[in-house]
């Protein structure tokens, strides 16, 4: 599987989640992994819609602060 395929992959894994969460919940959760990656609101969405790939160790993070494994 090429980087691209890869980052592909991942922010369909990201979107995916992010569009499932109750609109309640949005802003919190978005905020939670903006903090707990140590990231700007801005490379969030570049992950979100494929723009960068997101780093294995943010990726860790990630499904630690939402409490399930969404990427494979």
């Amino acid at each position: 599987m090429t980087a691209k395929q890869i980052a592909q992959k991942d922010s369909l894994a990201l979107k995916a989640y992010i569009d499932s969460i109750p609109f309640s919940e949005y802003a919190e959760v978005k905020k939670k992994i903006i903090e707990g990656c140590l990231i700007k609101a801005h490379t969030l969405s570049n992950w979100q819609y494929g723009l960068c790939r997101i780093p294995n160790l943010h990726k860790a993070k990630i499904e630690e602060i939402i409490g399930r494994k969404i990427f494979s």
